[in-house]
């Protein structure tokens, strides 16, 4: 009992130190200590838009495919930067029916019969952990043009990803 008394009183004593201490510093040293701690939340945000300029979560080609009945679907896939790396090869691909039923693969697109499918990317990676793309692959009857080209990405602002991970 009387160590436990004694280390408190320990504490107690180097507490009242420390802050005597911080008075007794001078006007420039506070200054100094100001101005590197901004130095450094500025250096920070730098580094951070520097890693993360070029990270992208993308689909590659068309985000929707109409093909004819026989003709063989090929995945052009998506192409995933996060913090300067390639993620391509943490991306997990699900295949749904037209019923929202989970498929086995991309080997599920059958092809011989008139279907509507949708392909779902995600990435496991802190950088893209709630992020979701899509495809859809239409098959029809007879040839038909392709659904109008529309792109499929999403590029985070690098402050943004600051804010983000503050919360």
């Amino acid at each position: 009992m009387a160590g436990s008394n004694n280390k408190t009183n320990r504490n107690a004593y180097f507490a009242k130190k420390a802050k005597s201490e911080a008075k007794k510093l001078p006007n420039i040293a506070k200054i100094f200590i100001v101005f590197f701690f901004i130095l450094g939340v500025a250096a920070s945000f730098l580094v951070c838009h520097f890693l993360c300029k070029n990270d992208c979560f993308e689909i590659n080609g068309k985000k929707s495919y109409s093909i004819s009945v026989g003709e063989t679907y090929i995945d052009d896939g998506v192409k995933v930067i996060g913090f300067g790396q390639d993620l391509t090869e943490k991306v997990t691909v699900k295949v749904y029916d037209a019923n929202k039923n989970l498929l086995s693969g991309l080997d599920a697109i059958d092809t011989s019969e008139e279907a509507v499918y949708q392909i779902e990317y995600t990435v496991d990676s802190f950088r893209f952990k709630d992020v979701t793309l899509i495809r859809t692959v239409t098959v029809v009857p007879t040839e038909s043009e392709d659904y109008e080209e529309e792109e499929d990405s999403y590029n985070p602002d690098p402050i943004s990803f600051v804010f983000n991970f503050a919360y």
